[in-house]
């Protein structure tokens, strides 16, 4: 008798230890979107001249932390110093690492809500603020629509946007870093593309 209960017992604690290793690993995967546990609302980027297409010689260094909101804005804050002149403009860009693609929204200098850049190049300059549907723009020839925030989202997190500071000395952009919801700030995209 003990032998049959065996047979029937063992099955079903298998099958159990496996729904319940399956359930832990879905858990750390932040439920399916391969985005950790921040769900893919918190976007981080390193910017230097060396992530810049083609790289710039600069001591400047910057760093960009944006959140996607439940409201369907965008919060951030970028610091960045260091730079060879005052900042002249910055903004996000859509584009893959070392390729230049178009300006999606602003940060300061330009776009929808003209702030004037902070010069960043002796002490660090702080520029935050919120971007709405009316700030994104439609870069040419990309398929992105004007206003059509939840697309650039999805595009920020498959790994296509990056930050960019321009300044006179290098007004093509003096420090850049690609948006990454690991922290890396390279383009490293998720494991499951």
């Amino acid at each position: 008798m003990s032998s049959r209960r065996l047979r029937y017992v063992l099955p079903v604690a298998v099958v159990l230890a496996l729904g319940i290793v399956s359930f832990a690993i879905a858990a750390t995967h932040g439920h399916g979107n391969g985005k950790g546990h921040d769900n893919g609302t918190v976007f981080t980027a390193s910017l230097n001249g060396h992530d810049e297409t083609p790289a710039v010689h600069t001591k400047g260094t910057g760093n960009l932390t944006l959140t996607i909101n439940p409201d369907n804005t965008m919060s951030f804050t970028l610091t960045y110093s260091g730079l060879n002149s005052p900042a002249a403009i910055a903004h996000v860009h859509f584009g893959q690492p070392n390729v230049a693609g178009g300006v999606v929204f602003w940060f300061c200098g330009g776009g929808t809500k003209p702030t004037p850049c902070p010069p960043g190049t002796t002490s660090p300059a702080t520029v935050t603020g919120t971007v709405a549907a009316s700030d994104i723009l439609a870069p040419t020839g990309q398929g992105l629509t004007a206003g059509d925030i939840a697309g650039f989202v999805q595009e920020i997190r498959d790994g296509f946007a990056y930050a960019n500071v321009h300044t006179a000395t290098s007004p093509a952009g003096e420090i850049r870093g690609q948006l990454s919801s690991h922290g890396h700030g390279h383009g490293d995209e998720d494991d499951d593309h």
